[in-house]
């Protein structure tokens, strides 16, 4: 199971990369052009939005069965020394959840 989801996350991080670029150089060029926005805009917001929530549902559930994050809450202080522990058990999954937050910010605004 978790090679399948880890398999998953892995190949909808393209997708979603795809969709938030797409909407955010679609969205600056228009902001600059000064174009009001348009239905198709919020479309393709709102793919994005979507691909990001199933990117981190995803996440989350990697995180629990992920042996590497695992071995990082055996010894807690141990893997804060080690980068790759460190990683991928609080950088990454930080990091991810303020980048969801913060589009979920700009979508909400739109």
């Amino acid at each position: 199971m978790y090679v399948t989801v880890l398999s998953s996350h892995s190949y909808w991080a393209y997708i979603t990369i795809v969709l938030v670029f797409a909407s955010v150089v679609v969205a600056l060029y228009s902001w600059l052009a000064g174009k009001s926005f348009t239905r198709l805009h919020r479309k393709l917001a709102l793919y994005a939005f979507i691909a990001i929530h199933i990117q981190v549902t995803v996440g989350v559930v990697l995180y629990f069965l992920s042996p590497i994050v695992q071995a990082a809450f055996q010894d807690f202080g141990a893997a804060m020394r080690d980068q790759n522990l460190r990683l991928y058990a609080v950088e990454h999954p930080l990091s991810m959840i303020i980048a969801m937050a913060l589009f979920t910010v700009g979508y909400v605004g739109l």
